[in-house]
């Protein structure tokens, strides 16, 4: 690797002899500091080959990303699908059972009607018969009455005429 940092061994030695460091520690210094620091730094091309590994792997993550949730989406609406599709079936059928319970109970009331209709109309003619019976009965009390009237005003008037005339 090469050192982007510039860094001056002969001045650095330099300073540290004139800071009261013995020459020969100030060259160990210089030489293992410009080691650590050729070590530790990166390199601009470095830099853009990182940069462009990590735009990569980024890049790599959001197309995953993108294809989960197209997965996600797809798996969503097909479970909306079969949902929508299971309730529209229930619907159905409950919508066929209570049409059924309608017409069996419609049934079920046009014959009670019916028979209540039939209950009626035999006892309607049966209070019919029963009241003709009695009219006739009545009509048969009332005629020799009739006659009895009859014949006494005709008595009568004819009292009337002989008296009169």
């Amino acid at each position: 690797m090469t050192m982007p940092i510039k860094f001056d061994t002969h001045e650095y030695v330099r300073q540290l002899t004139e800071a009261g460091i013995p020459a020969d520690e100030a060259e160990a210094h210089a030489n293992a500091l410009s080691l650590a620091m050729a070590e530790a730094t990166v390199t601009p091309g470095e830099l853009l080959l990182l940069r462009t590994d990590v735009l990569a792997r980024i890049q790599m993550l959001r197309t995953e990303v993108v294809g989960g949730i197209d997965t996600l989406r797809t798996e969503v609406m097909g479970g909306i699908d079969m949902l929508r599709t299971e309730v529209m079936g229930g619907i159905d059928m409950l919508r066929t059972e209570v049409t059924g319970d309608i017409n069996m109970l419609r049934t079920e009331l046009t014959g009670r009607v019916e028979v209540l209709r039939t209950e009626m109309s035999s006892r309607v003619e049966t209070l019919r018969t029963e009241l003709l019976g009695r009219i006739e009965t009545l009509q048969a009390k009332f005629t020799p009455l009739y006659l009895m009237v009859g014949l006494s005003l005709a008595l009568h008037v004819v009292t009337l005429v002989k008296l009169f005339y």
